[in-house]
């Protein structure tokens, strides 16, 4: 049986939104993510903390996360969406949860090739040590997922781990 609803989880930089967006072509599903709600509907994320503060953004994500509720979609979510205000439970209550794991050599790889990852609020200020300790701190919350998926390996890997998942 194949979930109506899953939600990618994981550090930022992990390519959620690419995958998501592959996984809703693949079953035809609707995709969202997070990130350009929030943008979308409530202004840019920098201005969120910058104005308002983290506190107010992860309220932000978890009315987001809470609202899409209509099934079948695919969404990826913010890298600490699944770590504040139970978020990782309400989605595992409501679908597939899929870590998109990322090693941190292929984050600060990613980090080098992409610097608007290191213009995002919480990292911006944040040495590469302290960038790996965030890291390290939500490990707890993504192990939580029903699938962990390397971020390295193929795609049709990931949909057949899907397509096999039982609850």
């Amino acid at each position: 049986m194949i979930e109506n609803r899953i939600y990618l989880v994981g550090f930022m930089g992990a390519g959620k939104t690419t995958l998501g967006r592959q996984l809703a072509k693949e079953f035809k599903w609707k995709f969202h993510d997070t990130d350009e709600i929030i943008s979308r509907d409530y202004g840019s994320i920098s201005s969120i903390f910058d104005s308002k503060g983290e506190d107010h953004f992860r309220q932000l994500e978890r009315t987001v996360v809470r609202s899409l509720l209509e099934p079948p979609f695919v969404m990826a979510t913010g890298g600490g969406t699944a770590c504040f205000h139970d978020n990782i439970h309400f989605m595992k209550g409501m679908g597939l949860v899929i870590w998109l794991k990322i090693s941190e050599e292929l984050l600060l790889y990613r980090l080098k090739k992409d610097p608007n990852i290191l213009q995002r609020p919480k990292v911006k200020t944040m040495e590469k040590k302290d960038l790996l300790e965030l890291y390290q701190q939500r490990l707890e919350y993504y192990e939580e997922a029903h699938i962990i998926h390397d971020a390295m390996d193929q795609t049709d890997s990931l949909i057949s781990k899907i397509k096999k998942f039982k609850r």
